[in-house]
């Protein structure tokens, strides 16, 4: 899937995960309606902690950590998008039907992305737009726009949704929500848009393997669960002598190394498969 970190559009990353109930929709044409910030620990860059460091973890534990925070730089840049789209993928009851086109909400993804997989009270259906900007394998985006970030109660909650948080979007705040959906559509004007190529379409995967070398002789087999800064500088470099990660599970694909880390399969899904 193509995403754009730090303004450069990328191939390099996996599909999110679809949970049952949820859709997956190819997005045409995607505003920035606001950046999302304090959403995860940041370090401040300080030459005294990284001497402080020193002594502590010694300079490749330092080499480590600078790399794990650098690489988080991908993963820090969340926005909330309004967005039109194409349904790709839908749950077997859902409103919307495959090839349907809607246009949406999206919260914590990065500026700019092929495909987004949202819940239903975040998407809309198209009969009151006539305008469908976005066509083919080209993809239309808006940069930060805050000045359309909607002011009504329920805004709060599309900014604030993650679905593995648990919280649930009440029925009045969904319809708002809808109701917002159409006004949004009626104000953006897409004239500067700056379109970028999807042509051909990348394939959709959750999950990406290569062949699996074979693990040495002696070594337990592990799977890991989230690949965050503490998996990357403290569990993988201290457990290769005695066990073989084979798979990692990491729910944000920003967060997977374009480079796969030398790990031989890695999965977007937040608890096993079967």
């Amino acid at each position: 899937m193509r995403s754009l970190q730090r303004r450069r559009w990328v191939d390099t990353t996996l599909d999110y995960y679809r949970a049952p109930d949820d859709y997956r929709v190819r997005v045409t044409a995607l505003a920035n309606i606001e950046q999302l910030t304090d959403l995860y620990f940041v370090r401040p860059r300080s030459a005294r902690l990284i001497w402080n460091y020193l002594s502590q973890v010694g300079p490749v534990g330092v080499w480590r950590k600078v790399a794990s925070r650098l690489q988080e730089r991908f993963r820090n840049e969340k926005y909330v998008s309004f967005g039109y789209g194409e349904v790709l993928e839908a749950p077997e009851r859902g409103r919307f039907g495959l090839g349907e086109r809607v246009v949406f909400f999206a919260p914590g993804f990065p500026a700019c992305a092929e495909r987004v997989v949202l819940p239903e009270h975040l998407i809309a259906g198209q009969e009151d737009v006539v305008e469908h900007p976005g066509e083919g394998n080209e993809l239309l985006h808006l940069e930060l726009s805050n000045e359309l970030a909607p002011k009504e109660s329920w805004w709060q909650l599309v900014r604030g949704y993650d679905r593995n948080s648990g919280r649930i979007i009440p029925e009045l705040a969904a319809r708002g929500i809808t109701e917002g959906l159409g006004q949004l559509a009626q104000k953006i004007d897409w004239t500067n848009a700056e379109c970028r190529s999807i042509d051909p379409p990348s394939p959709i995967a959750e999950v990406h393997a290569r062949p699996t070398p074979v693990a040495p002789a002696g070594l337990k087999k592990a799977v890991l669960f989230g690949y965050g800064h503490y998996a990357k500088t403290n569990i993988l470099p201290n457990v290769r002598s005695s066990i073989w990660v084979d798979t990692v599970h990491e729910v944000d694909p920003a967060q997977i190394p374009s480079d796969r880390g030398g790990i031989p399969l890695w999965d977007t899904a937040p608890s096993p498969r079967r």
